[in-house]
């Protein structure tokens, strides 16, 4: 399943609402290194997993969604299931990004 761009609070919210599969949020910035590191990653694990919803979210154009979320570094990661925000991770490992996901999916 390809990741989803998101710009607006709406958006992600009628996402949320419309589903009961895991939600993986990609906080990133154009700008951001790790960021630039992590997306072939998360490419690579929405290929993976087809029943994960992936979204992606500029935070400098979606400044709405990261008051929201209170996003203040990237790259964070935000997990979410059954309208509950599950956790957010704040990290550039790609074990820790894809153990989180695992524990998360069983």
């Amino acid at each position: 399943m390809p990741i989803t761009d998101i710009e607006t609070l709406e958006e992600l919210e009628q996402i949320i609402k419309g589903t009961e599969d895991l939600i993986l949020v990609d906080f990133f910035a154009h700008w951001c290194g790790p960021c630039s590191m992590m997306n072939p990653v998360l490419e690579r694990l929405a290929t993976e997993h087809e029943n994960v919803i992936f979204l992606r979210v500029d935070v400098d154009k979606s400044t709405n969604i990261v008051k929201a979320y209170n996003i203040q570094s990237m790259p964070s990661f935000v997990f979410i299931r059954n309208s509950l925000k599950l956790e957010h991770l704040v990290a550039s490992n790609t074990e820790i990004l894809e153990a989180r996901l695992k524990e998360y999916l069983f």
